[in-house]
């Protein structure tokens, strides 16, 4: 049957008339008026889902990988971007005892020339920055040598100094 001959609808160019025929659903239509074009949808739609699937279960593995299961945290799962955290972590609690040591072993040593220095009446200040500079230098050269001992203990890293 050529285009324009349809007895039921002579100026379409498809075979039947969707106006005669009243209640079909909307797929059954679009497999009458092209059935390629609907089974490729069907194909095709669940290709690109499946696809969609694979690429989201990928990107959360290596998400899981790199953050965890929470960022910004150690809690839970560890990941890539929680190693240096933790190691902080460790670290500042490992040094914490020897910080308190040496911060009372300063305070101490500070409150001790502060009340030697307030003897000299109007030469205090001088006293006291001269005090100050000594702390300060000591301060550095134990720094200096702290950095030294850990950079030391981490294979590798001795050669920073």
């Amino acid at each position: 049957m050529s285009a324009g001959t349809d007895p039921i609808d002579p100026g379409s160019g498809s075979w039947i008339s969707w106006d005669v025929i009243s209640g079909v659903p909307g797929p059954i239509k679009k497999l009458a008026s092209s059935p390629v074009a609907f089974i490729l949808g069907v194909v095709l739609n669940q290709l690109i889902g499946g696809v969609e699937t694979i690429t989201t279960a990928i990107l959360d593995a290596l998400l899981f990988v790199f953050v965890g299961d929470s960022a910004t945290t150690t809690d839970g799962a560890l990941a890539l971007a929680d190693i240096p955290l933790y190691v902080a972590e460790v670290l500042i609690g490992a040094v914490q005892p020897v910080a308190t040591g040496i911060r009372t072993v300063a305070r101490t040593f500070i409150d001790a020339i502060t009340s030697v220095a307030l003897a000299f009446g109007p030469l205090s200040p001088v006293v006291l920055a001269v005090a100050v500079g000594v702390v300060l230098v000591v301060s550095y050269y134990l720094m200096m040598a702290l950095i030294r001992v850990a950079l030391d203990v981490v294979p590798g890293l001795g050669g920073l100094i």
